[in-house]
């Protein structure tokens, strides 16, 4: 046991002895080791273009430092590499000491000594983009440096104003925190129209590394909504208006529009559908620009309709008796376009309310307004006529149908009364059989009273038939029931002597009223029976 303490003790002092001799110990930078270089200069993404930045470790380790990568690499003390990742074998062959300080090892004939410039802290995240941007809002992502995944215990993101068009407010950078898994964040609390420049770090437990930076601009907000034009004049073709800038607050401000509307047409400005005057004519649009300038070439007083070009716009003269407003606008533009509009009401028109042609054209206004009024009253009065004549009509039409159903059901009651009002007649009083028995008969005859003046089908009936006395008719036999009775065969025994056979039909006293009913329907054709030509006997 004592021997291998004391084997160790050598190893150590004479491992020691040999990084002194070589000045790793000495020096203030952290050596890596000896690799071998391959092909590919060993992986590092940055050689330097200053042979004299190789004679010194120092200088080296800080023009990696400088270009924020985690090794330096010095190869046969004339070439200084850089990078955050190293590929090549370990290699005992850095003998090559510097020329600037030969204390220090500057690699070898075919080895490259590496150092670390942080002191164990992880490199640059490998890359960095902008995913996408609001007026207050950074989306970002990245991925994490190469050789630490497993080493990383967070990831720090900060943002700092670089230039900003906002002239009253003082923006500060601002600083987030995301765990280790993270590869991309949102980014919230910036500033609109504001350039950064965002890095993000990767940490462990050294401390943070190098940073990946990048510029990046957050979109443009909604300018302030600008200040009506101030009427100061007008004639027939012109109306001279101040007008006031804008503070560039969300943003930068990029155009001054200055916008014609004739109020005689009730419509809204739509501020996409802006256009020039005669595009504005060829789509029946009543506003259209007359302007458009840039804050250097603002102009405070400016003549609506004295035929200039301004832009790409023509500023067309206005046509007399017209209301125009005119509506000031303002444009921000960086990676989009946001806009906003002054109002557009009459109170532009109280600035210069002497003006002889204001006065004129306030009365129009009036007059215009009070004609609407009118016509609104005019409107709302016929609506209601027009309702209750709706209402009258729809009534009558339920009146109408409502009458129609009840005289029919009183025609059909009248009808049905009529038909069951039956009156019994005996005409032959005197020749009525005295002495009731189960042959003697009783002779009668039904018709039916109209209102009119119908046939008296009971007198035609009474004319064809023949009476017959109880003692002139003998019955014979029976031959069945019919639908009114029972239907018998009779003989008739005349004054000669004579028998003539005839079957009539017994009619009950206690039929029905349908069966009423029905003779009585039936009594115009029975009125009308005869002999018929081709019937010989029956």
């Amino acid at each position: 046991m004592g021997l291998t303490w004391v084997m160790c003790i050598v190893s150590f002092t004479a491992t020691a002895l040999l990084l002194i001799s070589h000045g790793v110990l000495g020096s203030s930078h952290l050596q890596v080791g000896c690799f071998t270089k391959d092909s590919n200069t060993s992986g590092f993404s940055y050689e330097s273009p200053y042979p004299s930045h190789a004679s010194s470790v120092n200088v080296c380790v800080e023009e990696c430092k400088q270009n924020m990568m985690r090794y330096a690499g010095l190869f046969s003390g004339y070439i200084c590499y850089c990078g955050d990742i190293f590929n090549g074998n370990p290699s005992v062959d850095c003998t090559t000491k510097c020329t600037s300080n030969k204390t220090q090892i500057c690699g070898g004939p075919e080895s490259i000594s590496i150092y670390e410039s942080g002191h164990g802290i992880l490199g640059a995240p490998q890359s960095l983009t902008q995913i996408s941007s609001e007026p207050s809002m950074l989306h970002i992502a990245w991925t994490p440096p190469a050789w630490g995944l497993s080493t990383i215990l967070e990831y720090q993101v900060q943002a700092i104003p670089n230039f900003t068009y906002n002239e009253c407010d003082t923006l500060h950078p601002l600083t987030w925190q995301f765990s280790a898994i993270m590869s991309s964040a949102k980014l919230y609390g910036v500033h609109p129209g504001t350039k950064y420049i965002v890095k993000v770090y990767a940490g462990n437990e050294a401390g943070l590394g190098y940073p990946k930076q990048l510029e990046m601009w957050t979109s443009v907000g909604v300018p302030e909504t600008p200040q009506s034009p101030e009427l100061l004049s007008r004639t027939a073709t012109t109306m001279t208006v101040k007008l006031h800038p804008v503070e560039p607050t969300n943003g930068p401000i990029t155009a001054y529009q200055v916008v014609v509307v004739d109020e005689t047409l009730p419509v809204t400005v739509q501020p996409k559908s802006l256009t020039s005057y005669q595009e504005a004519q060829i789509n029946a649009l009543p506003y259209y620009i007359a302007a458009q300038f840039t804050p250097n070439n603002f102009k405070e007083l400016f003549t609506v309709g004295e035929g200039q070009i301004y832009g790409r716009y023509k500023n067309i003269q206005l046509k007399d008796n017209i209301d125009y407003h005119i509506v000031f606008g303002v444009l921000s533009t960086i990676n989009e376009t946001q806009y906003a509009y002054s109002p557009s009401s009459h109170n532009q028109h109280q600035s210069n309310i002497n003006d002889e042609y204001t006065r004129k054209h306030q009365k129009i206004g009036l007059e215009s307004r009070l004609t609407v009024v009118e016509n609104n009253k005019l409107v709302f009065g016929l609506s209601i006529a027009i309702g209750i004549c709706g209402f009258l009509l729809v009534l009558s039409v339920i009146i109408y149908i409502g009458l129609r159903l009840i005289v029919k059901r009183n025609h059909r009651r009248s009808s049905e009364a009529q038909e069951l009002a039956i009156n019994a007649h005996q005409p032959n009083h005197d020749n009525e059989i005295e002495n009731g028995g189960i042959n003697g008969y009783s002779c009668g005859a039904h018709y039916v009273q109209d209102e009119t003046d119908n046939p008296n089908y009971y007198k035609q009936l009474k004319e064809k038939a023949r009476m017959i006395p109880h003692q002139g008719l003998n019955i014979v036999g029976e031959i069945g029931t019919g639908r009114f009775g029972d239907v018998r065969k009779n003989q008739i025994i005349d004054k000669q002597g004579g028998r003539n056979r005839v079957i009539p039909a017994i009619i009950r006293s206690d039929l029905q009223s349908k069966s009423d009913l029905q003779i009585l329907k039936e009594l115009p054709h029975r009125q009308k029976v005869d002999l018929h030509s081709y019937v010989i006997n029956l």
